[in-house]
């Protein structure tokens, strides 16, 4: 979001699994982006080696979890993850504004709250 944009931050948990939601109103990314994300190798960056996501989906995978990118090309990408919890308390929101941090409860349900 190089001229500025909303990051959300969301956690929740549900039945023994914590969900980390990270949302951004950026650019997007194309259908055939989304899907080659997770490829090993597979970059846009100019000097990128293609590995980071690669490498962060089998740690992932490793420690029975999973997780997924959905993208609206012109209006923004959200990644989530689930995994197992191993606590649990309020679920919260924080946004990301311009210069400030705007962190709220959210009574939807039982989370886990990331410092």
């Amino acid at each position: 979001m190089p001229a500025g944009g909303t990051l959300t931050l969301r956690t929740s948990e549900q039945d023994g699994q914590v969900r980390i939601e990270v949302a951004d109103t950026g650019k997007g990314l194309t259908p055939e982006e989304c899907s080659r994300l997770f490829t090993p190798y597979y970059t846009t960056k100019l000097l990128g080696t293609g590995l980071g996501l690669a490498i962060v989906q089998s740690v992932v995978s490793d420690h029975h979890g999973t997780i997924s990118v959905t993208s609206d090309e012109g209006r923004g990408t959200g990644v989530s993850n689930r995994s197992a919890a191993a606590s649990s308390g309020p679920e919260y929101e924080t946004t990301r504004n311009g210069g400030g941090i705007q962190e709220r409860p959210i009574d939807s349900g039982r989370g886990i709250r990331l410092n």
